[in-house]
């Protein structure tokens, strides 16, 4: 096989489908699993009168950032065939959450506050 072959053949984005997609489905689900995992209390508080801001899901939904600890646990696997495969979903997840999420949080909180400072204002008049 020439080198070219073999460099086309390792760069070939057939072979980087499944892993994509498998790594936006768990993506998917992390921040699906996560909405319903902080809605439920917060539903549940609302119903004892709690103040929450009409956002608090949404900002407890998209801040709930991942880290070292999934990697740690995925790393500490025995040896197998799906070892590596969960290695490399953890490790989409968590570089999902600190780049996109983490860069993303801060502009988020400031438009929601002044959403919800505009609706307290005009709500006041």
């Amino acid at each position: 096989m020439s080198w070219g072959a073999r460099r086309a053949e390792l760069v070939s984005f057939e072979k980087m489908n499944l892993p994509v997609l498998a790594a936006l489905i768990v993506i998917f689900i992390m921040v699906s699993v996560r909405f319903i995992s902080v809605s439920i209390p917060i539903m549940a508080l609302k119903g004892f009168k709690h103040p929450f801001s009409n956002h608090v899901v949404a900002f407890m939904t998209w801040g709930g950032l991942r880290g070292g600890l999934p990697v740690a646990l995925a790393l500490s696997l025995p040896e197998s065939p799906e070892r590596e495969t969960l290695v490399l979903l953890t490790y989409a997840a968590v570089a999902f959450s600190i780049i996109v999420q983490g860069l993303t949080i801060s502009p988020l909180m400031r438009r929601w506050m002044r959403i919800d400072q505009r609706k307290a204002e005009t709500s006041s008049l």
